[in-house]
């Protein structure tokens, strides 16, 4: 941040600052005729001309500047580099953008020259080149999370996320005492649906209605509980025994028949040999 005093002798004064940066000028100048003069407006408090004249002691559009704002009470003007022209800069030898004064016109307004009109100024304009806020910080994560690689990687970070919780919640809930009960339930309902009706049929309703009692949570007890799990592990034993009989009835029967086509066939072959 830059500051300098104005000099009202200067015609022009070049300001090194980029389209959009800003001046501020503070403070005003009063003439031999009682006229407060600031960047921007010249205006007269009292006598019979009191009023205000909008040209000040500054050229803000010949200079490449365009002004912002102004404040009456404290004669603080602001304006902003535009990047256009600024032909008054051209006119006085100088580069653009600069701060150029209309002296010439107000000494003529008052039938001075210039140098008259620059010894009759009491006061000081200030101008305060205000910089920009500095740029902000690279932030590497928010970049990245703003690309579509970035934003894939999220969305694939959260659904692992919210797979691996829920994989957490669920095998937390299958540890638990109930929890290791219901699957105990669901496991013998799925072998009773391979098992003989009649036999299916006299468990299936007894098996419904433990796993009613489980959803519902009528039995907080852990003792009770155990209890419960105790008989459908039973039940499920009876179930497995029923099956492996089955399954050795059945390989029996298979082997029974194999062993009598056999038979069968090695007599008919004994016949054939002694005709």
């Amino acid at each position: 941040m830059a500051t300098f005093k104005l000099d009202p002798a200067e015609a022009a004064r070049h300001v090194s600052i980029s389209p959009g940066g800003e001046l501020r000028f503070s403070g005003r100048f009063v003439s031999s005729d009682g006229a407060v003069i600031d960047a921007a407006t010249t205006s007269w408090p009292d006598g019979d001309h009191a009023g205000i004249d909008p040209g000040g002691m500054g050229d803000c559009a010949g200079g490449g500047l365009r002004r912002t704002s102004r404040d009456p009470q404290t004669h603080e003007v602001v304006a902003i580099a535009t990047g256009g022209d600024a032909p008054l800069c051209k006119a006085a030898g100088v580069a653009s953008p600069c701060i150029a004064l209309r002296l010439g016109p107000l000494a003529k307004s008052r039938l001075l020259t210039r140098d008259d009109m620059v010894s009759s100024l009491q006061g000081q304009i200030t101008v305060e080149h205000v910089a920009p806020p500095p740029p902000p910080e690279p932030n590497v994560a928010r970049d990245a999370a703003k690309s579509p690689i970035g934003i894939t990687v999220l969305l694939v970070a959260l659904a692992a996320s919210a797979m691996f919780l829920g994989w957490t919640v669920r095998r937390r809930s299958q540890a638990s005492p109930i929890g290791r009960l219901r699957l105990l339930v669901r496991r013998v309902e799925r072998k009773l649906s391979l098992a003989d009706a009649a036999l299916a049929a006299t468990l299936r309703p007894v098996v419904k209605k433990a796993l009613a009692v489980i959803e519902q949570k009528k039995v907080p007890s852990a003792a009770q509980t155990a209890r419960i799990h105790d008989a459908l592990t039973r039940v499920e034993q009876c179930l497995d025994n029923i099956a492996t009989s089955a399954v050795e009835t059945r390989s029996r029967e298979v082997a029974d028949q194999l062993l009598f086509e056999m038979q069968s066939a090695l007599d008919a072959a004994a016949e054939a040999r002694a005709l």
